[in-house]
């Protein structure tokens, strides 16, 4: 187990050069593990949270099969994304998180082209001036399907980056028009009649 997350840490985390493996390595041995499988799980979890913690990762975290199947018990309709026409030109999208594990009936793809459907029709039927994202009810999850459906409402290219703390080198987050930025899989083409609005104020 403690090799194994070791090993996601450093192909994943962007805080993986921060952290002084060899005193982890040294650390876990010490660890007061028992014959209680699920107790020295739990005693790795907390270890590699905390050590990420300190190294300024205030992201990361462990989920284990049980803490999944608790979440689907209490939240067993996910939301999805909503659209709506206020009037005066004005779209709004409202965005929820998207999380593989707490919607396992709604795929990227699905997910992605929700939001598209919902700016299409929304679109379609209205002259729209401006649009309103709203992400009040978004905690995170996997941002690529976020940014496929959003895309809708913008022009391609770069929207973002990942940077690295130590060399400080970036990593562009693409966003193109049918793809989901990351994966390439394929969803809707729909764009917004103006992917240029302009400036909108609200009081």
């Amino acid at each position: 187990m403690s090799l194994e997350i070791s090993n996601i840490i450093k192909s994943k985390s962007l805080f993986s050069d921060s952290l002084n493996w060899n005193q982890i390595n040294d650390s876990l041995s010490l660890l007061p593990f028992g014959k209680n499988d699920s107790t020295n799980n739990q005693l790795i979890f907390k270890f590699f949270t905390n050590k990420l913690r300190k190294a300024g990762d205030k992201h990361s975290f462990f989920l284990t099969q049980g803490q999944i199947k608790w979440f689907l018990k209490k939240n067993p309709e996910p939301k999805e994304p909503e659209g709506k026409y206020l009037g005066d030109g004005i779209g709004l999208i409202r965005v929820p998180h998207f999380a593989f594990f707490a919607s396992p009936h709604l795929t990227p793809q699905d997910f992605a082209n929700n939001i598209r459907s919902q700016i299409k029709k929304i679109d379609t039927q209205n002259e729209i001036n401006c649009w309103i994202v709203d992400l009040r009810g978004n905690n995170g999850g996997d941002m690529w399907p976020m940014l496929g459906g959003l895309n809708a409402l913008i022009n391609d290219g770069i929207v973002g980056y990942f940077v690295n703390l130590k060399n400080h080198k970036e990593f562009a987050w693409e966003s193109n028009n049918g793809e989901i930025a990351s994966t390439h899989q394929l969803i809707d083409t729909y764009k917004v009649k103006k992917t240029s609005p302009k400036n909108c104020y609200f009081d």
